[in-house]
């Protein structure tokens, strides 16, 4: 049989796991799948790459991948909690907008890290844009590696008087010494991520949130020839009252 001619109409490939620059592998099930794989599966018309995302997308090849975005699921989390006196933290400036997004899904003020990377294991925040003073924060970014920007990002929150701060992540990779720097840290009073990738077998007090719902749901739209533009856009704008973004002060 011919896949181009003899096929389905169209094939959705489910993408776990992250899709930014310095990330060569994703896991498609329950394997990891390198980028030549990837883009190779790109280029054939008749596969959509549906993946999970808390950040704007970057395209495999010439292919842009369809990705719901986890920022819902996320702020499901915290939804029920006492948020007074919260405050939404994104690690640097270029995660703004999604961190403003997911404030409004909870009625939360934004701030952010003035982020600079000297490198793919050590990064530099020097400044907080944004109130943080006497709040608790949560910090949202979309994938967590060696835990360091997290840990620069702690840092500069205490010195602006924050004090304690829960830790939300698409993508929780947790390699390297991220686990121990993470779990024993005095700052953070939970960590939540999606199950885009298997997570580490020695952290029991990980919460982890599903996004198959996700998936499912962008996969039946795709193949049934209907919009997924609600799934992607992460905020149901009658959800909740809109808040300042973190411009609108500057």
């Amino acid at each position: 049989m011919n896949p181009r001619t003899d096929g389905p109409r169209s094939a959705a490939s489910v993408l776990g796991g992250p899709g930014g620059a310095r990330v060569r592998t994703v896991f498609l099930g329950s394997g990891p799948f390198g980028a030549p794989a990837l883009r190779r599966l790109a280029a054939h018309p008749a596969i959509e790459l549906v993946g999970v995302v808390t950040a704007p997308p970057r395209p495999v090849g010439r292919r842009q991948v369809r990705t719901p975005t986890a920022i819902g699921v996320l702020a499901e989390h915290f939804r029920d909690r006492d948020l007074t006196d919260t405050v939404v933290v994104s690690p640097d400036l270029g995660n703004a907008k999604t961190a403003t997004q997911f404030s409004r899904l909870l009625g939360l003020p934004v701030a952010a890290g003035s982020k600079q990377r000297m490198a793919d294991d050590r990064v530099v925040i020097d400044s907080i844009v944004g109130d943080v003073t006497g709040r608790r924060a949560i910090i949202l970014d979309d994938e967590i590696a060696t835990g360091g920007s997290i840990l620069e990002l702690l840092e500069r929150l205490r010195d602006f008087g924050c004090e304690e701060a829960a830790v939300a992540c698409t993508h929780g990779l947790f390699t390297g010494k991220a686990v121990d720097r993470l779990r024993g840290h005095p700052m953070i009073s939970e960590v939540v991520t999606t199950d885009t990738v298997p997570e580490p077998t020695r952290w029991p007090e990980l919460r982890v949130r599903s996004v198959s719902r996700l998936f499912a749901e962008a996969i039946a739209r795709i193949h049934g020839g209907e919009s997924v533009s609600s799934l992607f856009d992460g905020v149901d704008p009658t959800h909740a009252t809109p808040q300042p973004t973190l411009f609108d002060s500057l």
